[in-house]
């Protein structure tokens, strides 16, 4: 079995994506939304906190979320 060595928001995290696409929620590619505000993952009802690229870069280091690179180097997440 693979041992994943996430912290607890990122399991938190995790499963807010899982529960949503669940729910049949269109929100892939996850498109997250950082403002000085708050960050939040566009389609999900849910604020998150100024570590959400960094949680979902973690995610896709631990194969539990895929991602391509944009033109502008950005990750997209599914």
């Amino acid at each position: 079995m693979t041992e994943y060595n996430l912290t607890a928001r990122q399991k938190q995290l995790l499963k807010i994506i899982v529960e949503n696409i669940n729910e049949g929620k269109d929100i892939e590619p996850l498109m997250p939304s950082i403002t000085m505000q708050d960050s939040q993952i566009i389609g999900i009802d849910h604020k998150f906190d100024w570590t959400l690229i960094g949680d979902l870069d973690a995610l896709w280091e631990a194969d539990l979320i895929s991602a391509t690179n944009t033109s502008r180097g950005d990750k997209t997440c599914y």
